[in-house]
């Protein structure tokens, strides 16, 4: 399947991934971080935390992708509401309530672990702005602090500004010897 990837990419490419999950591509994703660049130390937290935040969000996104938005605006009350059916449970019918401002904080989650996870990308593949110097690491950008990955290490001051999301999916892709 290898060979046949590099010998006509673009439609093949499409067809491995068409149907994969998110959880299956965020495990796909940060394997593909520990074998470019074997975490050492602190980084295998960094890792482990940013994976585990990851796969929280693939699941809550998942529950807006195939459950049923009632918004405030069409309900009793200001809250908007969530129905999802999972059949294989217990009690199939789940309602997840929500108010305004727990959306805008979610989204707003999102996007920073969008934008750490772009960060962490560049690093683990050495992409811009990272693509010069091949001895930097997660650990030189990222700490855990409080509980949390932080923008902390001991040379985040020589890159002021980070990469951002959808930039570096553009660069990786450009980068990788099957997209050319």
């Amino acid at each position: 399947m290898e060979r046949r990837l590099d010998a006509q990419p673009s439609i093949l490419h499409e067809l491995v991934w068409g149907d994969a999950g998110a959880g299956h591509i965020t495990e796909v994703f940060f394997a593909m971080c520990r074998t470019v660049s074997p975490p050492k130390g602190g980084e295998i937290k960094v890792a482990q935390q940013l994976h585990d935040r990851m796969m929280r969000e693939t699941r809550w996104r998942n529950h807006l992708a195939h459950g049923d938005l009632q918004p405030a605006s069409q309900m009793p009350g200001p809250v908007s509401h969530i129905v999802r059916i999972r059949a294989m449970e217990e009690n199939p019918r789940k309602f997840i309530s929500l108010t305004t401002p727990e959306i805008d904080e979610r989204t707003d989650a999102l996007i920073a672990l969008g934008n750490l996870l772009a960060e962490f990308s560049a690093l683990s593949f050495h992409t811009w702005p990272y693509h010069d110097e091949p001895n930097i690491r997660v650990g030189d950008i990222f700490v855990i602090r409080e509980k949390q990955v932080a923008r902390a290490g001991p040379r985040v001051t020589d890159y002021p500004n980070p990469p951002q999301r959808g930039y570096v999916v553009l660069q990786a892709f450009a980068a990788s010897p099957r997209s050319k």
